[in-house]
């Protein structure tokens, strides 16, 4: 279209015997939306009547592109304008921590500390009671001597450690000593392989949070707590931890 435009702009002038005007550069996208309109009105003229082209086609293409180029100048200015003042007000912050020279630690005095919580810390000294009233504990020594023949160990502490250290069972820090859940072991001191399994299903898992899940009831378990099934249907129980920790990992 804007060839044809120039090829019928330098014939009208040759025939008014007017200097050729050089031709029109291809317009912008900014032009071009500001005058399809203009163009589509004339387009018929140009098509019958090639030498015929109206006169304030010029002039509205010409005012339509500096409307245009001074909208993008507006702009411009406008961004500058918030550059130069995200700009000072960070030399003017820095320039104030550089004259308070406030040092690390009067910025930890002067951040809030949270609290305490006391529902919260309610709530755990209550979880933490149950886990411990509602279960047998045993000591190391304890441990060994659910197995015969443990007056004949010289080391009574071994076996127990053997355990933890083999991933069979947990322990929990009371009073200086490791104590380990009754119901991980059955009637000969052998400790239930669903036990092992549920511990690589809680990975990193803290003992006390395993003797928490242990010690709640569950839905998956119809209402009852899995250390109350460890030993009738440990299946059950490990499937129920592994939705547990499913669930605790999606939210």
């Amino acid at each position: 279209m804007i060839k044809l435009f120039n090829r019928r702009r330098s014939k009208l002038s040759r025939t008014q015997g007017a200097t050729a005007a050089p031709p029109l550069s291809a317009p912008s996208a900014l032009w071009a939306a500001g005058v399809s309109e203009e163009v589509s009105t004339y387009q018929p003229s140009l098509r019958y009547y090639p030498d015929r082209l109206p006169d304030n086609f010029i002039n509205n293409y010409q005012h339509v592109l500096a409307e245009n180029l001074k909208s993008v100048t507006e702009l411009e200015e406008k961004i500058r304008s918030v550059s130069d003042s995200v700009q000072h007000l960070a030399d003017v912050v820095l320039g104030r921590l550089a004259l308070e020279e406030i040092s690390p630690m009067q910025i930890i005095e002067r951040t809030p500390v949270r609290g305490l919580d006391a529902v919260q810390e309610r709530l755990r000294q209550r979880a933490a009671t149950a886990v411990l009233n509602n279960t047998e504990w045993m000591t190391s020594a304890e441990v060994d001597g659910l197995v015969p023949g443990a007056e004949k160990r010289s080391n009574a502490h071994a076996r127990a450690n053997r355990l933890l250290s083999d991933g069979k069972v947990f322990a929990i820090e009371h009073g200086g000593r490791k104590r380990y859940p009754r119901y991980a072991f059955d009637a000969l001191g052998t400790p239930y392989p669903a036990v092992r399994e549920i511990l690589q299903i809680f990975g990193d898992t803290s003992a006390l949070r395993v003797a928490s899940w242990f010690e709640s009831t569950s839905a998956a378990l119809d209402g009852r707590r899995p250390r109350e099934l460890i030993d009738g249907d440990p299946d059950a129980v490990v499937r129920a931890a592994r939705e547990h920790v499913a669930g605790v990992v999606h939210g």
